[in-house]
């Protein structure tokens, strides 16, 4: 069987209603990182962490590209609003090249964003609100978390 450890990196983070924690976890065939997220990050599409980022991989320039500016808005703004700091990052076209918010049919590389998401992570509940494009209204859901009497004897 040929190896596939080129196909195999991933990067996430993962949320849980009622845990404060926020857990940036990458991962590749051949190494494993978890780190907890203790202050605003930003990301795209390559391994950043110290266990994970040392395994060969392709960064693509526009996920270079995308990572330094959005590093350096990250750091420039002033948004108390941790939503619309977000966004003033995913949506940023300064760069006519190869800007992080991406829709131009004849994109170089064919990577155009699809869609923006955003969680919010509560005591109760995951709600969520989709973005295809910054000019509309997010579509937004809400997920309730069922806690299950743990008690012994409770059903």
């Amino acid at each position: 069987m040929p190896s596939s450890h080129d196909a195999s990196r991933r990067h996430l983070t993962l949320a849980q209603a009622g845990d404060e924690r926020l857990l940036c976890v990458e991962f590749t065939a051949q190494a494993l990182s978890a780190e907890q997220v203790e202050a605003a990050r930003v990301h795209s599409n390559h391994l950043i962490h110290a266990d994970t980022g040392r395994v060969s991989q392709i960064v693509t320039g526009e996920s270079g590209v995308r990572q330094r500016p959005g590093e350096a808005l990250l750091g420039q703004m002033s948004q108390p609003n941790p939503e619309g700091r977000a966004l003033g990052i995913l949506w940023d076209a300064a760069d006519q090249e190869l800007p992080i918010y991406r829709t131009d049919p004849a994109d170089s590389d064919v990577e155009n964003t699809l869609a923006t998401a955003v969680f919010r992570v509560g005591a109760d509940k995951v709600e969520r609100a989709i973005k295809i494009d910054p000019r509309q209204t997010a579509r937004r859901a809400r997920y309730r978390v069922r806690r299950q009497d743990r008690r012994p004897g409770a059903r």
